[in-house]
């Protein structure tokens, strides 16, 4: 078990220190990190091998996963198994944040844009209701004018109906005084 412990861990050293495809290399702390999970793998081996209990199944998985693990990571690298670095995450971040700020502030100018049209065409709105209460108020002084001059001609009228009142009760008292005063033709007198 410590002959495979120390294979392990010199592989990993040379993990580190091996080229792999260009811009793939693994820095030392994640080759320490990886250290540190193949040891915490030795020590739960260690503790099978004291149980005793499915010691070959065991280690059979185990170290197949850790052979596996430390195989795909000096042939593909470190960033070919999707792994991302602490310092890619926050480029990414980054351009997530310079994204989201320019979709924000895109959005922000359509908002004002179109509050900024709302309030113009709310200007125009004031504007025609102040012009149609100006043109109603017109309206209403010629409604009363008509009214008043209705007034005077019904003054008028009123004086014209009672002059005629009165011109033809004249007439009828003239008609009844020429009927009695006057001869009748038919009394055969002169006219």
């Amino acid at each position: 078990l410590k002959q495979a412990a120390s294979a392990v861990l010199e592989v990993l050293s040379g993990v580190a220190a091996a080229p792999g495809a260009p811009g793939n290399a693994i820095d030392p702390a994640q080759a320490a990190a990886l250290t540190v999970a193949v040891q915490g793998m030795l020590v739960s081996i260690e503790r099978m091998n004291s149980s005793r209990v499915g010691v070959g199944s065991g280690w059979l998985v185990i170290g197949a996963s850790a052979a596996g693990g430390v195989y795909a990571v000096h042939r593909y690298g470190w960033q070919n198994l999707r792994w991302v670095t602490p310092h890619q995450l926050t480029e990414g971040l980054n351009r997530v944040r310079e994204a989201l700020s320019g979709a924000v502030s895109k959005l922000r100018a359509e908002v004002l844009e179109r509050l900024l049209g709302v309030d113009g065409r709310l200007d125009d709105t004031m504007r025609r209701i102040e012009q149609m209460g100006e043109a109603v108020d017109g309206t209403r002084h010629q409604v009363q004018r008509m009214g008043e001059a209705c007034g005077a001609m019904e003054q008028r009228l009123g004086r014209v109906e009672g002059n005629t009142q009165r011109t033809a009760e004249g007439v009828e008292i003239i008609c009844k005084f020429l009927y009695t005063t006057l001869p009748r033709l038919e009394d055969g007198e002169p006219e």
